[in-house]
């Protein structure tokens, strides 16, 4: 089950020029929907709009990834200072998610994904206390 993700998709969702880094994107197209394709749970049943959604949830990913390539370029988070005149980038942008779109893909995606197993006999954990056992009088 590959997800549905074109390159043209995430050239609109990002803003970006058609034709404009087809390659970045092929790129992160493979690097991002690959280990969600293996991360989706198994159990749930998956109808056409459930595998809608995560491919959506894919487009927004690689989006947001690619956005956020764009801005750590240099030249792109760049001040410029002329007189009294400042421009300066919105300093309240996460670098590594600028436009929100991959927490909000990741968000989508969530509800979808394999989740921890609860804690068992081999996954237990296993915490130091100090001071004396009940029985040790």
């Amino acid at each position: 089950m590959a997800f549905n993700v074109t390159v043209a998709q995430v050239q609109q969702l990002a803003g970006v020029p058609s034709g404009t880094y087809d390659t970045q994107i092929s790129f992160l197209i493979t690097l991002i929907t690959e280990p969600y394709t293996l991360a989706v749970d198994p159990a749930l049943a998956l109808d056409g709009g459930a595998f809608q959604m995560m491919s959506l949830a894919c487009v927004e990913m690689v989006a947001g990834e690619l956005v956020a390539w764009l801005y750590r370029q240099p030249g792109y988070a760049d001040e410029l200072d002329f007189a009294m005149i400042s421009v300066r980038p919105y300093a309240g942008l996460n670098p590594n998610d600028p436009s929100g779109l991959k927490a909000q893909g990741m968000g989508r995606m969530h509800p979808y994904l394999r989740h921890e197993p609860a804690q068992g006999l081999l996954n237990a954990r296993i915490a130091l206390v100090s001071g004396k056992r009940e029985d040790d009088e």
